[in-house]
């Protein structure tokens, strides 16, 4: 199976391990969205790999690091939505998303491109299918997706 191109572990320096890990304290507050836990795994493997002393020292120095525990929830409409957006990126499909608060609905039909992990949580870019105009809604707004077939 080729995975594509490698860095060799002795390409990196302490600090750039230590990065990758104070990165994955920091991604174990969201263990809840979407794709961190597979990110976590690549992340352990690949200091796992690491020489013993400077996974040793990497590891003692992280000890004295404390990040605090997210305390927010993901809904699980929140991932629901985030997985059929991802297949029907992966299909080309079109959708008519359902935005905003009950008392203050709008509908917008797009065909969703991406998923982009912003400051303010996972967003859906995609092209609107009225003007091809681009569209960017934030997934914690999306009150319902519907599948279109045009």
């Amino acid at each position: 199976m080729n995975r594509g191109p490698t860095i060799p572990l002795e390409a990196l320096t302490a600090k750039e391990l230590l990065g990758m890990l104070m990165l994955g304290k920091l991604a174990r507050r969201h263990t809840d969205q979407p794709m961190v836990n597979h990110g976590l795994a690549a992340l352990y493997r690949t200091i796992s790999a690491a020489p013993a002393d400077i996974r040793d020292a990497c590891t003692d120095l992280m000890s004295h690091i404390s990040v605090p525990q997210h305390t927010g929830v993901v809904s699980n409409s929140l991932q629901q939505h985030f997985l059929m957006l991802v297949r029907m990126i992966n299909e080309k499909s079109v959708c008519c998303i359902e935005v905003g608060s009950q008392d203050d609905m709008d509908s917008i039909c797009l065909v969703p491109q991406t998923l982009v992990l912003k400051d303010q949580g996972w967003e859906v870019a995609g092209e609107s299918v009225i003007d091809n105009s681009r569209i960017e809604v934030g997934l914690a707004d999306i009150a319902s997706i519907e599948e279109k077939s045009y």
